[in-house]
């Protein structure tokens, strides 16, 4: 029988509480977006959130590119500084390719701005968005890959938690059709089993990003014409 749209709200609230007794994280993928701007700042205004509940956390993956060194000096999102997790840097060409996982609590509002502070100009930048209810912004583990060039593979290993989720955003380049490009793609999975390692494996061929180990919410192209170096950024959580 189908439930009602009260039915609905209201195993989702349930859901949503559920974490208070130690019984799972639920996770809901939300959007993803990119700008290509040289600039020290990048400000994604009224980001949708996700449904409001008290023990809502926002997860961004950001990634950006940069021309040298250039590192992140704070994430925002709402108005609050977030906590991140997970951030790698990859300057195997000079410059950066960095990704990482910013987190917030954030219980009320349906939307607001996320915003990158930079140590200098990045060239381009994107955010995946997910909302969970999660324990705390810090992760239980995390694990980073940021080496060799485009098209490169990666391959981590990371403590599955116990009625835990985890969340990937991998900045990619790659080639297909003889036209490269660069971009993200945002992963999710969540655990109901007991605790145990993970190993989340990330490929890129002819255009398309394979994740193994855990499901693919979106892929997004930010520029073409140009390759880079790639990063991940893996972290996860359990209720317990």
């Amino acid at each position: 029988m189908a439930r009602t749209a009260r039915q609905r709200a209201r195993l989702w609230m349930h859901m949503a509480y559920a974490v208070v007794a130690g019984d799972w994280i639920t996770r809901r993928y939300v959007t993803a977006t990119s700008v290509v701007s040289t600039t020290n700042q990048y400000t994604f205004s009224s980001v949708n959130f996700g449904e409001a509940y008290p023990r809502r956390h926002i997860i961004v993956g950001v990634c950006y590119r940069a021309t040298g060194s250039v590192t992140i000096d704070s994430v925002t999102i709402g108005g609050v500084t977030a906590t991140l997790n997970a951030t790698a840097t990859n300057t195997t060409s000079g410059n950066s390719s960095v990704s990482t996982l910013a987190v917030a609590h954030i219980p009320t509002g349906i939307s607001g701005d996320v915003v990158i502070n930079l140590s200098g100009n990045a060239v381009r930048a994107g955010i995946a968005v997910w909302n969970a209810n999660l324990p705390s912004t810090t992760a239980n583990d995390t694990a980073t890959a940021a080496t060799g060039g485009a098209e490169a593979d990666f391959t981590v290993t990371i403590d599955k938690c116990a009625n835990g989720a985890v969340f990937a955003m991998d900045f990619n380049s790659d080639q297909t059709g003889g036209s490269t490009f660069q971009g993200f793609s945002a992963a999710s999975k969540e655990s109901k089993t007991t605790r145990a390692d993970q190993t989340i494996t990330v490929t890129h061929t002819d255009g398309v990003t394979v994740w193994t180990g855990i499901t693919k919410d979106s892929d997004t192209v930010i520029s073409t014409g140009t390759s880079a170096p790639q990063a991940l950024s893996v972290a996860s959580w359990t209720a317990r």
